[in-house]
């Protein structure tokens, strides 16, 4: 509240008295202007702060973006534009509006396949595959060679023999890369007689 010797504005009046010379109440009503940020994610992560923000004019507000474990940031989208993958965004002098919306998507990882020059695995190279699932593998020995392991380059796979030569592996949430091994069936025949050797009978 201000004294002038001029005109005075009551917050109830709808005009205002000319009373020059009389002492008055000078009333000004300051709206307190905020403008709104609406944040929020999809499934697979977060997003903090999240909900709906009022911001202060001229102010910076900055948001987080988190994955959950097996997902991974797709894009994140502040009013409608792309900004790619990343893990944190800054709005700077806010004077209007704003929306941020973080998108996740399930890991993918690589398994790589090859086989030594004896045979070949039907599935040589490179097959993309997402967290905890698995994939079947045929191996096809060349002529005189049979199946001998699986030689586990990289990672930690679950390796299951379905039948002579089909296998299901699994993968444990990181990329892996197996190598098919063969043997000649002559050195395996070598190998279990030495093992076993045959019985002789009087």
């Amino acid at each position: 509240n201000k004294i002038f010797n001029a005109i005075t504005f009551h917050a109830t009046d709808n005009a205002a008295e000319n009373l020059l010379g009389t002492k008055f109440v000078f009333h000004i009503a300051v709206l307190d202007k905020k403008f709104l940020i609406t944040a929020e994610s999809d499934t697979g992560g977060s997003i903090d702060p999240s909900g709906t923000i009022k911001a202060e004019p001229g102010k910076d507000y900055m948001f987080t973006v988190t994955p959950e474990n097996k997902w991974t940031i797709r894009e994140v989208l502040v009013n409608g534009n792309n900004k790619g993958m990343i893990n944190s965004y800054t709005f700077q002098n806010i004077q209007q509006d704003n929306t941020i919306k973080a998108v996740f998507e399930k890991k993918i990882y690589t398994l790589t396949i090859s086989s030594d020059d004896n045979g070949k695995a039907d599935s040589d190279g490179e097959i993309q595959v997402a967290p905890d699932s698995s994939i079947m593998i045929a191996v096809n020995p060349d002529t005189g060679y049979e199946f001998d392991k699986w030689e586990i380059v990289q990672g930690n796979p679950e390796i299951n023999k379905i039948s002579v030569n089909t296998f299901e592996v699994w993968l444990k949430n990181e990329s892996t890369v197996i190598k098919a091994l063969f043997l000649k069936k002559d050195k395996i025949k070598y190998i279990l007689n030495f093992i076993f050797p045959p019985r002789e009978y009087i």
